[in-house]
């Protein structure tokens, strides 16, 4: 049971007596509702042509180029040497079962 919050008077009140006068008249009524006016349509701009040659953004140019980047062989910077070839899966299962 709460006993210490009362009911409040109202702002009206509050105000009228901050006056010194009396309790203030109630509010005006507000105001009869009106619907605001309907938006006018405006029909969206057409999408433009195929732009960057039917190629999306992103960096996706790149994954639609159908010829393969050319790689010069005798280019000693060329070779990736940190990354080897990796047995496969079947190589390694049948690694693991000789170990077993």
């Amino acid at each position: 049971k709460q006993q210490a919050i009362h009911k409040a008077e109202s702002f009206a009140d509050y105000l009228a007596r901050r006056q010194g006068g009396a309790a203030a008249a109630p509010a005006p009524a507000p105001p009869a509702y009106a619907p605001p006016p309907a938006p006018t349509y405006a029909p969206p701009a057409p999408a433009p042509a195929a732009a960057h040659g039917g190629k999306g953004f992103g960096g996706g140019e790149a994954t639609r180029d159908p010829e393969p980047t050319y790689v010069d062989p005798n280019d000693p910077k060329g070779k990736q040497q940190a990354i080897h070839k990796a047995e496969s899966f079947a190589d390694y299962l049948a690694r693991r079962q000789k170990e077993s």
